[in-house]
């Protein structure tokens, strides 16, 4: 009967005087469904302010009776449940609602590179990425700081895959246009203005750690998958860095007779995934990624689900410092991470397991830089020489002569 009149203040007056909120819990409905619930939290909020000196660190019963009917009659219309934390100064209990909710869009995303990479993909990204931040500050304000620190990294790993997604769409967008305009002719890539396709495809390359140019980046990748990962299963070179393979760009590209050409993406189109990886996905990125500042976001967002993934790091050391030579990488490590002794005497260990070691000097040539640049205490830089061999014995030299003279 109210209802029909329109006397939803009366029902707000039953509900704030009769505290019996599981039998009458069905108004919420009727005040939600009718668009009167700022009502019944302009009534609640007041009432409770009034008795807050007798119930001092205490939640408002209607807002947790309230709350309760939302998640179980609602559990779609965040925004009310959203104002219904905020009037009540449930912050906290907001900060948990917005984690588990970007947790869960994050996971309604999947892992399929086509589902992600799209305009309905990128829209749900950024939504996670606001809901992230937004329970970040609130922990923070709570003094949650532990907390903090884990939605700030899930933040991050959020970012990182928007920005592919982001540059990838991008670049088909300036395809389809090039395309477009150059109608059904044969397309020589030369001619392709240095903002193209090529341009796009060196700053997704840059944005995840490769600091090469496209060409090198192919020549490189192309020699680095033939000597080092033959025996990497395809789940392996699933997770490698974007900017591996190029494929279609080794001549000309001539439009078929049809009404529609495919069009090739080249390196701004590769899989790059880092959402919802498993565990062996995520050391996989982790060793054999070129950035080290992608690589460590992907594993401190990670390190909170699956234990033991600060293992990888030696492996992922001696694979891009070692094998590689990427020195920058070394540099990078150091400013973030402690090289500890289980970890140096673990990238010992996978130099002297390397086969036929002699055949490869220039490993053995950065395997001692990175004595000399990643291993400070001359103690242990010694010990670790001892322990490689007689082909490090000029290191073990000059590092004993070095603690002699101090």
């Amino acid at each position: 009967m109210y209802v029909n009149r329109g006397h939803f203040h009366l029902l707000v007056r039953l509900l704030v005087a009769i505290p019996e909120y599981h039998a009458m819990e069905y108004m919420f409905g009727l005040l939600v469904r009718h668009g009167q619930l700022q009502l019944l939290l302009s009534e609640g909020k007041r009432t409770w302010q009034d008795a807050a000196c007798k119930t001092y660190g205490q939640h408002s019963p209607l807002a947790v009776a309230l709350i309760r009917y939302l998640h179980a009659h609602f559990p779609l219309d965040l925004e009310v449940q959203v104002q219904v934390h905020c009037c009540f100064g449930m912050e906290a209990e907001l900060a948990e609602l917005l984690e588990t909710k970007a947790g869960e869009i994050a996971e309604r995303l999947g892992r399929k590179w086509t589902d992600i990479c799209s305009e309905e993909g990128e829209e749900q990204l950024i939504l996670c990425l606001s809901m992230y931040l937004q329970c970040a500050r609130l922990f923070l304000k709570g003094k949650r700081h532990q907390r903090h620190l884990i939605a700030n990294e899930r933040a991050t790993l959020i970012c990182l895959q928007l920005k592919a997604v982001q540059i990838h769409l991008a670049a088909s967008l300036h395809e389809q246009q090039n395309a477009a305009a150059a109608g059904q002719e044969t397309m020589d890539w030369a001619d392709v203005p240095a903002d193209g396709p090529e341009a796009l495809a060196d700053a997704l390359l840059d944005a995840t750690g490769r600091q090469k140019g496209w060409a090198d980046a192919v020549t490189a990748s192309a020699s680095t998958v033939e000597g080092n990962d033959q025996d990497q299963d395809e789940g392996v070179k699933e997770a490698e860095a974007p900017g591996i393979v190029a494929k279609g760009f080794e001549g000309k590209i001539t439009s078929e007779p049809a009404a529609t050409p495919s069009l090739s993406l080249g390196p701004a189109g590769d899989v790059f995934v880092v959402i919802n990886l498993m565990q062996k996905e995520v050391e996989v990125f982790a060793e054999y990624h070129q950035d080290f500042i992608a690589t460590f976001e992907v594993v401190s967002a990670y390190r909170h689900i699956y234990d033991g993934l600060s293992k990888v790091w030696p492996k992922a050391l001696y694979r891009q410092v070692v094998l590689l030579g990427n020195r920058s990488y070394l540099q990078l490590f150091l400013e973030h991470l402690p090289l500890t002794k289980d970890w140096l005497h673990a990238i010992v260990q996978l130099c002297l397991d390397e086969p036929c070691p002699e055949q490869f000097p220039a490993q053995m040539m950065r395997m001692k830089q990175f004595l000399r640049e990643g291993v400070p205490n001359l103690e242990t830089r010694y010990q670790l020489a001892r322990e490689l061999g007689s082909g490090f014995t000029d290191i073990a030299i000059e590092t004993a002569s070095s603690v002699y003279m101090t």
